[in-house]
Order: C-alpha cells, then structure tokens, then sequence
C-alpha cells in the first residue's frame, strides 16, 4: 500500500456476527428437537416394554387364580359404572367397578402344624376377588378418570375370634374331647371360621358373608390375627388382604365361553350380574338337580382384555389373553 494508507480491519462487521449468531441458533435448536426427539422416543419405548412386563405379571396371576378354579363352588361376576360416591375429603366422585369373586384350589403349605392361623391352612378352598376400580372426578360439566387400579384380594386361611360374655346359642353341645360335660355357655370361647365354599349363588356376591355369627366379638380387627366375627367378603376388604396388582390398569373387561355355547361378556360400560351355580361333581345332588343344565352356564374359557397406561409418557397399550378352565369330573351316581 501508499503511504498513507489504513490496514483492513480483521474482525466480523456487525452483519456478520448477527448471521452467524443467527445460523448458530439454528444448528443448536436442530440439534436440540433431535435430541428431544429421541429422548421422547426411547420413553415411549421404554415404557411400551414396561407396560408388556406389567401385563405378563397380570397375566401370571389371573391364570395361576383361574386354572385352579373350583368348579363345585359357585362364581360370580359382575359391573358396576359409575356409581356416585364421596371420596375422604367429600369431593363427588363416580366409581367404575368391574370384578369377580370364586374359589380356588390352594397349594398346601409344608408346615402345616403352624400356629399362626395365616400360615395354616384348614381348607383346600380360598376366595379370590380380581377387582377393577376407576375413579372419575368433575371436571366442569362433564366428569374423567384420573384415578384406576387392579385389585386382587384373597382369604385369611383361617380366622378365630373369641365371644365376649354369655351367648348360649347354638344349643349347648357335648365338648368333643371331654364328653362328659356339655358347653352351655359359650362366652369367652375361642372360634375358628375357615373360608366357607358357596354353591348356591342365587343371593350374589354379598351371600359370601352368611358365615358371619352376629356375635360381639372381643377381638377387634387391626389388621393382624385374629380378626374377630366377620364373614368371608369383609375378610376380601381387609387392607392386608386386598393388593394392587397394577396401578397402571385404566379399563378392563372379562368374559367366558360357557359350556352351552355362549358368549358373555361383562364390561365398564354398562351393569350386569353373572351368578353361577357350583357343580355336584362326584353325585347327582338333591332331587332333580339340573346337573348338565348347570354344566352348561360354567365357564369354559375365560377372557380377559385391559387397557395398561404410562402416565408420564401418555403410552397405552391394550392386552387380551384366554384361560382354559380346569376340566370337570364325569357325573357319577344317580
């Protein structure tokens, strides 16, 4: 250059530095929703495979409960939608239920001399409720579930309970290791109450209570045994012995193939009440005792179909699987 001359400036004009700030920007939010893009992805991902464990856990139970299922003690089922409550804080509420309640054949325990009437099983049969409950709640003028669980509630093995003070009924009895003497008092004695087996279903569910003595118990329940006089559907609503089987269950609907044919289908969508007769299976029963028309309405295979949901990630997935029932022994006798 002349003399005179002024040297070129080296750094960015302000044009340049806005555009590069600018293309900056751009690569970095690219990068950014790529990123979140992925990130999305693999929980959605991460929860769809969740989702297919927790259903596998759902699956294992229902079909260990319902393939040992007792055919000569009877089943029920049935659906209640959205049926006004309060919740604890006296909030409306409306609650779906959808449930069944039969006995099952129990694995019998290697020690079968324990004292502690939890661990002993004095009966070959237990109840197990499978229960499906969704809560909706207002929202404006229309009312959405927020809340949804599966349950699975079973039997104490054995529950005793000991009488207050002087209660002479039933009939004084002969004390069956002393016989010499007679019981006819029966205040302060201690009682055992197995889960009762059910034949006739005709008076529902609640029928499972009938093995309840109306008696003033001492032992009042803490949620340890004993438990005092209670029948066998209060003893399925004991905390301890109803569990949440999957908190992620948002709707669920059961259904069988009977032994006539037909197809039943119980749902949240709307009521019913199945009630199903247990079976005579080694007679004929009393006097002219339906015995194949009862064998017909008997499940074959159950059906169970439900709807799993992630919160967090807004991932659903439906689930269907089908049960064979335990096979029924040939009529014997006339």
């Amino acid at each position: 250059m002349g003399a005179g001359g002024g040297a070129k400036a080296s750094g960015l004009t302000l044009i340049e530095l806005m555009v590069s700030l600018a293309l900056g920007m751009t690569i970095i939010a690219m990068a950014w929703s790529a990123f979140m893009r992925t990130k999305t992805s693999t929980a959605r991902a991460t929860a769809l495979v969740d989702l297919h464990a927790s259903a596998a856990v759902v699956r294992e139970y229902l079909n260990r409960d319902l393939a040992n299922m007792a055919p000569t003690v009877a089943f029920f089922a049935r659906s209640l939608p959205q049926v006004p409550g309060t919740d604890a804080n006296g909030n409306a509420i409306q609650t779906d239920t959808v449930e069944m309640v039969f006995m099952r054949f129990v694995e019998r325990l290697s020690d079968e001399a324990s004292s502690d009437p939890n661990l002993n099983y004095k009966s070959d049969f237990v109840w197990v409720r499978w229960r499906f409950q969704r809560i909706w709640t207002p929202h404006g003028a229309s009312w959405s579930p927020n809340a949804w669980a599966l349950y699975r509630s079973v039997s104490t093995p054995a529950r005793n309970w000991l009488t207050l003070s002087a209660w002479t009924t039933p009939s004084p009895l002969t004390d069956p290791i002393y016989g010499q003497s007679s019981w006819v008092n029966y205040g302060g004695r201690s009682w055992l109450n197995i889960p009762r087996p059910l034949r006739d279903s005709s008076q529902g569910i609640g029928s499972l209570d009938n093995n309840r003595y109306g008696i003033n118990p001492a032992f009042v329940d803490t949620g340890n045994s004993p438990v005092g006089d209670i029948g066998d559907l209060q003893d399925l609503d004991r905390p301890q012995n109803n569990r949440i089987i999957s908190a992620r269950v948002r709707d669920l609907a059961i259904g069988w193939h009977d032994g006539h044919g037909t197809d039943v289908q119980i749902t949240s969508l709307a009521a019913a009440d199945q009630r199903i007769d247990g079976l005579y299976t080694d007679v004929t029963g009393p006097a002219h005792n339906d015995y194949l028309g009862e064998l017909s309405h008997r499940p074959r295979v159950v059906r169970v179909a439900f709807n799993l949901y992630d919160s967090p990630t807004g991932v659903s997935q439906d689930f269907s699987f089908s049960v064979a029932m335990p096979g029924f022994p040939a009529q014997i006798g006339q």
